[in-house]
Formats: C-alpha cells, sequence, structure tokens
C-alpha cells in the first residue's frame, strides 16, 4: 500500500460552503485533503467570475467530537 501512496507538496481541498459569520466576516469551510495551511498562507479559489485571491486571517476548526448537525427535540404530544 505504501508504494500507492504519494505525497505532493501542494495543497488539496474541497470546498463546502461559504458563509458570512458576525463578528468574522467571510468564511469557507473546506476539507482538507492534502497539504498543510498555515495563517498568512495565500490561497487561491476558482469564482464565478474568476479567481479568487486571499489570505487565510485565521483557521478555526470544531471542537473534538462535537456533533455538526443540527440536533431536533421533538415536542410534546398533547392529547
Amino acid at each position: 500500500m505504501e508504494k500507492k501512496l504519494m505525497v505532493v507538496s501542494e495543497v488539496q481541498c474541497t470546498v463546502l460552503e461559504v458563509k458570512v459569520i458576525e463578528g468574522l466576516g467571510t468564511t469557507i469551510d473546506v476539507v482538507l485533503v492534502n497539504g498543510v495551511l498555515h495563517e498568512g498562507d495565500q490561497v487561491v479559489f476558482c469564482g464565478m467570475q474568476g479567481p479568487i485571491v486571499t489570505t487565510i486571517r485565521a483557521l478555526l476548526t470544531p471542537h473534538p467530537m462535537k456533533e455538526l448537525r443540527v440536533k431536533v427535540v421533538p415536542q410534546n404530544k398533547q392529547g
């Protein structure tokens, strides 16, 4: 298996969502496939009107083992 793996110096990631969070501004949720990202790195994304060039200001990660899905609390049935 080790002979089939290849490490590439380029970063590979998949953009999941782009959203605006109050107090943080525009944030991009990505899944990092290969490589390492650091604060201050310059990244380029494909946009609808051409390339988007930006600098990473902060790396935000979810808390370990935290459920990311929205939980729905069932309402009490009154009858």
